[in-house]
């Protein structure tokens, strides 16, 4: 992990950084001071009792051995980094790229492009997602720099307190253009199927909460701004579903025929740094093919970040 030393930091010494700031446990800064290169400011052994200063460089090796799932294949793919520090990383993820490895899919995800990009660099790397993205979503996937910041994300994760913004071109036209919602309902799966879920009735499926707003109809695709609040299998489509206006290109709720792939992109995620405690706020950009449709059907229209 590498910290940079910024104003608010100054006048302190290593050791209340690692304590206070970071809320680094006793335990683990004794391995951090025992370790050959565990704490280093400015490329030099220190020990805790040193000052810092703005701008100073501090790397901590949080991490003498890789985990297990740091045994991802590297291969090389269609993905980049549109976020990077010691805390956080953030990439775009292109439709078709499933996020994880599974059977089936070993050496063609997102997490085997990340691998090869940093054993590219020569750094070792563990790739730990905090979102998640299905096959044929595109947009931004949040992973940690490392256990202390993955833990502190999954927590904040779990506790609802990392919001997302999607964008999503849907068929149909029901609802105008400016309007706004919740929708709230509980979701199940569908039959014995480890894919599609269903809506249900209350007690039957977890409960789910979606808010949207209408950007743009013009009668017959609607451009919608979706926010799932909880963190459900297929949540947006199944609400976009409910709403009357399935997801383009969504072979599950709606018809493949309607666009090239699924056109529901994760367009922004707002969140607390797990190191400076700073609100913030990253996007990835919408890929070519979803922009085309959206010129196409409502010309040079403003959304998301960009409105």
């Amino acid at each position: 992990m590498k910290i940079r030393i910024e104003e608010k930091d100054g006048d302190i010494t290593v050791k209340e950084l690692l304590r206070y700031r970071l809320g680094l446990s006793g335990s683990l800064i004794k391995e951090l001071k025992k370790a050959d290169d565990g704490i280093v400011l400015n490329g030099k052994r220190v020990t805790v009792r040193e000052p810092l200063k703005v701008g100073d460089e501090l790397e901590l090796a949080l991490e003498r051995e890789l985990d297990a799932e740091s045994s991802v294949i590297p291969q090389k793919g269609d993905c980049e980094i549109v976020y990077e520090d010691g805390g956080v990383i953030a990439f775009a993820k292109p439709s078709g790229m499933p996020t994880h490895p599974s059977r089936g899919h070993l050496t063609d995800t997102l997490a085997n492009a990340a691998a090869y990009i940093f054993a590219e660099r020569g750094v070792p790397f563990t790739f730990r997602a905090i979102s998640r993205l299905d096959n044929d979503v595109s947009g931004i996937v949040l992973c940690a720099a490392n256990k202390l910041c993955a833990k502190r994300m999954s927590d904040e994760m779990s506790a609802r307190r990392i919001d997302k913004t999607y964008l999503a071109l849907c068929d149909g036209a029901p609802l105008p253009a400016g309007s706004a919602g919740t929708l709230e309902g509980y979701i199940r799966r569908c039959g014995t199927s480890i894919i599609t879920r269903e809506m249900c009735g209350e007690g039957e499926g977890a409960y789910a909460r979606t808010d949207y707003r209408v950007i743009a109809e013009n009668g017959k695709k609607t451009l919608m701004e979706v926010k799932p609040i909880t963190g459900r299998t297929h949540q947006i489509r199944l609400a976009m579903q409910a709403l009357g206006c399935p997801i383009s290109g969504d072979g599950f709720y709606g018809s493949e025929d309607t666009a090239p792939r699924c056109m529901l992109h994760a367009l922004k995620i707002d969140f607390t740094h797990p190191l400076t405690n700073e609100q913030t706020v990253l996007s990835a950009p919408i890929f070519p093919d979803m922009e085309a449709l959206i010129k196409e059907n409502f010309g040079d229209i403003r959304y998301g970040s960009d409105k």
